[in-house]
């Protein structure tokens, strides 16, 4: 998939940039946001940052986003611990979760015991900003709780922030990041690198989450087009393909050689007068059109078997005469029928006097009586 458009290195101060609505980059800090770093650490850093661009705009699943995230986070951030969650928006549960730098063991029991109590998750998420530990209290107020001495205590993480990740207006994720006894506080500049990370997690969930959307809905109607007992072509124009049900394979199959080809059906049921009933005589009983015309979508007929006359009657009339004879035994008009066969009402009307005197009735009704019974 392709949800990176491009990669902007020129916004100050960490903003993330888009472009048409689309995830567009993790844009690098201004060097007034870091005085102090040499102009090689800022291209290291902005290497970094369209390093991790790049490869969360190829991921396709939460799985290779986490992987993205493992392999990209620390050349911004130096050593860390790592987490990425997903929560179901309306109650907070954890839908999923990853961790790099922690164990299964502190992931179990952070989410039972300590993620209620949590007071760095939920301002991030009441907030919907990045909350930092040491931006809310001191580091023995923190060694002090209950939600460190329970589960941050097993990896000895004193320092801790968690972004919110958003997706349609709804915080759907956390990305957390963490630091072992000793290390430094996170910096201003890295509060604003981990928001414009989560917002642009954000964004690549909603794309997945359409893209699993959509690959739901072609499933479904593979399925029911594939399990579908009527007959069923579809036709792409535009591309020049065509796909036939295994109904439609096997009725297509059983016709005889001497049969029109599909196409030829196809063309045929294209003539159909206003108020859509198809040709008599042609396999396709109804076709859409869709995609703006593009493509089309056709019912053919379960029973192939054309409306035919007894044998003694056909070979008394003439081809044209017996299409209009067969039509007006099955009901229709006769401007329905001109319209059909391309004829005028006038002729259409000659070909039903001359047909009358051969077979020697007197109405439709009388030809309809001469049908061999569907």
């Amino acid at each position: 998939m392709s949800t990176v458009h491009a990669i902007r290195t020129d916004v100050h101060d960490g903003a993330t940039s888009r472009s048409g609505g689309r995830p567009t980059a993790i844009a690098s800090a201004s060097p007034a946001a870091a005085p102090t770093v040499q102009p090689h650490a800022n291209t290291a850093r902005t290497s970094a940052r369209w390093a991790l661009a790049a490869a969360l705009a190829r991921a396709e699943s939460f799985d290779e986003i986490v992987l993205s995230l493992y392999t990209g986070l620390e050349p911004l951030f130096g050593r860390i611990v790592m987490g990425f969650d997903l929560l179901e928006p309306e109650t907070r549960r954890l839908v999923r979760t990853s961790g790099h730098g922690v164990s299964a063991y502190f992931l179990a029991r952070y989410d039972r015991i300590a993620r209620d109590d949590d007071p760095v998750l939920d301002l991030a998420i009441t907030s919907r900003t990045v909350a930092h530990n040491l931006s809310m209290m001191s580091e023995t107020e923190w060694r002090s709780l209950a939600v460190y001495r329970e589960a941050f205590s097993l990896h000895r993480l004193t320092v801790v922030a968690c972004a919110p990740v958003i997706a349609g207006d709804q915080v759907v994720g956390t990305l957390n990041l963490g630091r072992e006894e000793g290390g430094e506080p996170f910096t201003d500049a890295q509060l604003r690198e981990a928001a414009d990370i989560a917002n642009l997690l954000g964004e690549l969930l909603e794309v997945l989450d359409r893209t699993d959307q959509l690959r739901r809905d072609v499933e479904q109607y593979e399925t029911a087009f594939e399990l579908s007992g009527e007959p069923i072509v579809i036709t792409d124009m535009q591309r020049g393909l065509r796909r036939t049900n295994a109904a439609a394979g096997s009725l297509l199959e059983s016709l005889p050689p001497s049969a029109r080809s599909l196409d030829e059906e196809l063309a045929q049921s294209m003539v159909s007068p206003r108020n859509g009933r198809p040709l008599a005589d042609t396999i396709v009983k109804h076709t859409s059109m869709i995609q703006d015309g593009t493509a089309h979508v056709s019912l053919l007929r379960s029973a192939a078997a054309p409306c035919r006359l007894p044998r003694w009657l056909e070979l008394s009339l003439t081809a044209r005469e017996a299409d209009v004879v067969v039509l007006a035994a099955q009901g229709y008009h006769d401007a329905e029928i001109a319209e059909q066969l391309l004829l005028s009402i006038h002729t259409v009307k000659g070909y039903l006097r001359e047909a009358y005197r051969k077979a020697g009735v007197r109405s439709r009704l009388d030809f309809a009586r001469l049908l061999p019974a569907p």
